[in-house]
């Protein structure tokens, strides 16, 4: 058998993914006394990276010179480093690097540089990460710093680039996390990162995905870098002690991959439904999902200016698969089309099956967004938003107060990412239960906003983006089995009562379903106690509990003074009568 013959047979061994097989073949070939070439070894090397045969890669690829003469070509020197990083075996590409007899080629320097960053290399141990770099600036290559802290930044990078860098793209990962607990009431996190788009979203999603609070926030950009310092608390308030968090917290922001949201929701349906709101909307869109065998995992609603988005998460009763019958998402998205679009939606209902959702209430501000929510005029109780150029710096200044709470940092950037801005600068303070932000913006052109049409455009984004979270009404959540058709009863209920819902969430945990909503009356007012009271009975009281809202608390208060009043009253007449009556009796003087 010639060795044409065997190298097709090991081709397709490779295109077969049958590395143990050429394995074999190729030990056959040396019994036979066949000789090998560069085909024959560049097979025999995939074979080894899809096995993960590091040692037997390495004895192959120093055969090809001690045992049959063949000088490797750059492909087989590439198929090392890729056999190194498949196993993390640093130590081993460090030395196979250094030694190489030729300079390596860009695509090498890349594969060097992306394993270096999925590892979090901090340095070479025996001196040849400065020649690494320095090969890869000389080659115009792509670059990566890693392990650099803020006093020595300048000074590494003078190092580094000793002539002016112009093509090259500089790869900077999260190279320094920091957290501090040495503050009296918060927690120091401190970040310093490569500026790239949506990096600095992503680092507040991690903390807002943990429900801290933000409570002062300092980002400064300085050339291609972020610089930004944290303090935050936990739910209570409190200082983060919690070392699962601060592990999470670390590894998130510590590593150059995108974040990974909490939640999975793979293997489920994802819907997105946009329109105009009205009382009992919801409970017509769970009754059709009911009526369709679709049980909802998660879900979440928000409402802002008469307007409605939601992203709602099933999977088929029966088969507790997702739903990927087009016969029956068509229907689906049909039925909800027409229970969206009623008899008043004039913008139009919009109702979609979403591919893949990476963050879900990232994209509920998107969908919102979309939907032009921000189109009506703000009152004297939005939040206080204005736009100023500061022309010689080419920077738009923004500054917002509000009033503070959890996720209005993300709501903010959310926004500004949408609308193509840039954030170079950002400061945020909450002295008080007022939050003050300041952000330093410009286009992704680096101009800053061009005519009053588009600062008035920021100020009513901004001012619906922290609107949308608001919580308004009374907050009622529902702990019990989950069941089909849960989601369907519950909301029938408070339509049949009266109850508006404005905000909810929506999650299973194995059985048991947590449900929050907000309720207002019709008219978007208070709730009178008596009726929630009433919707408690009807649900279940040991299910459904109030956690009362300011204006919930000072109902009831109200009532509770009022109800003294009368009752003191009827007391003080009962108390006279009796008197009169003693005294027409004699048993007592009058006065």
């Amino acid at each position: 058998m010639n060795l044409i013959l065997k190298n097709s047979m090991i081709l397709g061994c490779v295109h077969n993914e049958k590395g143990r097989g050429l394995l074999e073949l190729f030990d056959l070939m040396k019994e036979k006394g066949i000789k090998a070439d560069h085909v024959t070894f560049q097979g025999v090397l995939r074979s080894c990276i899809s096995e993960g045969f590091v040692d037997l890669g390495k004895h192959y690829f120093e055969s090809m010179s001690a045992e049959y003469c063949i000088i490797p070509r750059l492909e087989q020197y590439e198929s090392m480093i890729e056999l190194f990083s498949r196993k993390a075996c640093l130590d081993e590409m460090e030395a196979f690097v250094h030694n190489m007899l030729f300079e390596p080629t860009v695509p090498v320097l890349k594969r060097v540089i992306n394993v270096c960053k999925e590892q979090g290399i901090q340095g070479w141990k025996n001196g040849s990460w400065n020649a690494f770099m320095n090969l890869c600036t000389r080659m115009d290559a792509p670059f990566l710093l890693i392990g650099v802290d803020k006093d020595s930044l300048d000074l590494k990078l003078k190092t580094h680039f000793p002539i002016p860098i112009t093509k090259s793209e500089i790869f900077i990962c999260f190279f320094r996390v920091e957290i501090d607990n040495a503050a009296d009431n918060t927690t120091i996190v401190e970040v310093d990162s490569a500026r790239k788009p949506g990096i600095l979203l992503e680092a507040v999603q991690v903390l807002t995905d943990l429900n801290l609070s933000i409570k002062k926030a300092d980002i400064s950009s300085v050339g291609k870098f972020f610089l930004d310092v944290y303090h935050v608390t936990d739910q209570n308030g409190n200082k983060l002690t919690d070392e699962n968090v601060i592990r999470y917290i670390q590894k998130s922001l510590g590593t150059h991959n995108s974040v990974v949201t909490i939640n999975d929701l793979t293997g489920l349906t994802a819907l997105e439904l946009t329109g105009t709101d009205r009382l009992g909307l919801l409970s017509e869109v769970f009754g059709v999902l009911k009526d369709l065998d679709c049980n909802v995992v998660k879900a979440n609603v928000w409402t802002h200016n008469g307007r409605i988005a939601s992203l709602i998460f099933v999977k088929d009763v029966g088969s507790g698969s997702p739903i990927e019958d087009s016969k029956k998402i068509g229907e689906i998205v049909g039925r909800l089309r027409y229970v969206l679009k009623g008899d008043s939606d004039i913008r139009g209902a919009k109702t979609t099956v979403a591919m893949s959702v990476i963050h879900t209430e990232r994209r509920l501000h998107q969908m919102m967004f979309a939907d032009r929510d921000y189109e009506e005029k703000p009152d004297e109780t939005s939040p206080k938003v204005s736009v100023h150029n500061w022309l010689e710096k080419n920077y738009s200044i923004v500054f917002v107060t509000c009033k503070d709470r959890r996720k209005l940092l993300f709501d903010t950037l959310c926004t500004l990412t949408d609308m193509g801005y840039v954030v170079f600068h950002a400061r945020v303070d909450t002295p008080t239960r007022e939050a003050n932000m300041e952000f330093w913006i410009q286009h992704t052109d680096g101009t800053p906003i061009k005519s009053d049409g588009e600062r008035q455009r920021v100020i009513q984004c901004l001012q619906a983006a922290i609107e949308r979270r608001a919580s308004e009404g009374v907050r009622l959540e529902l702990y019990t089995q989950d069941r089909q058709g849960l989601l369907s009863d519950v909301t029938r209920t408070f339509r049949e009562n009266g109850l508006n819902v404005t905000r909810a969430e929506i999650s299973t945990t194995g059985d048991m379903a947590r449900n929050i909503f907000y309720v207002t009356d019709t008219s978007g007012h208070n709730l009178d106690p008596k009726l929630i009271d009433g919707v408690c009975e009807k649900i279940g009281l040991g299910n459904l509990r109030v956690k009362e809202s300011p204006l919930h608390q000072k109902a009831m208060r109200d009532n509770d003074r009022l109800n003294q009043r009368v009752g003191g009253a009827v007391l003080e007449s009962l108390g006279s009568l009796l008197r009169r009556n003693l005294s027409n009796l004699g048993l007592i003087k009058s006065s």
